[in-house]
């Protein structure tokens, strides 16, 4: 009888604090909405400097890369370990770099000062909640940016990144490759849905 009331409470501990599981390829592909269907892949992150980002609980790269030049990228880490110690910092300099480039967009509109106010900058949350985007990655291979916020016992990050499939040739490159409909800050909201319903 003791035996059973043990595993009971040790089964019922373990329901309470299971971590949510890392979302499927198709509810990605629903949270992404990309221009044409694409088999997506779930691959979960192994090594890296996105496993000593925080307190990692899992990391997910989701791509289809004969399908899309896109790949997204999901992580979990325990509150408050995101970046750790630069945390406070780097929320300060993105502030910084949003009004920045918003005050640009004004200024002197143009496409790149507009692009860069869109993928820089801070939302907040109908709860006070604070929602972090910012470019995370430029150069000749493509580009990366992301979004990062904290709910609950979890701090959330998602990335967006793209290959610019520089050093093909033209009939290597991609046919039509799909495209995302959705702009990476709708698609961190369904990221955020996501944990809230796993509590």
């Amino acid at each position: 009888m003791k035996t059973l009331i043990l595993f009971v409470f040790v089964f019922a501990t373990a329901s309470v604090y299971a971590e949510p599981p890392a979302p499927t390829p198709e509810q990605v592909a629903e949270w992404v909405v990309l221009s044409k269907p694409v088999n997506l892949s779930a691959n979960k992150v192994k090594r890296g400097e996105r496993l000593t980002w925080g307190d990692t609980v899992w990391v997910y790269g989701y791509s289809a890369k004969k399908e899309t030049l896109y790949t997204f990228v999901i992580s979990l880490y325990k509150a408050g370990t995101l970046y750790g110690k630069n945390r406070s910092e780097m929320e300060k300099r993105i502030g910084e770099q949003a009004e920045k480039f918003a005050e640009l967009a004004k200024k002197s509109p143009d496409q790149e000062t507009e692009k860069m106010a869109k993928y820089v900058r801070i939302e907040t949350r109908p709860d006070g909640r604070k929602v972090y985007f910012t470019v995370t990655g430029f150069g000749p291979g493509g580009a990366g940016f992301g979004g990062f916020t904290t709910i609950g016992q979890y701090d959330l990050l998602l990335e967006e990144i793209t290959d610019s499939e520089d050093g093909l040739s033209k009939d290597q490159k991609l046919k039509n490759p799909a495209q995302p409909t959705k702009e990476l800050p709708d698609i961190l909201k369904q990221f955020e849905q996501y944990i809230i319903s796993a509590k």
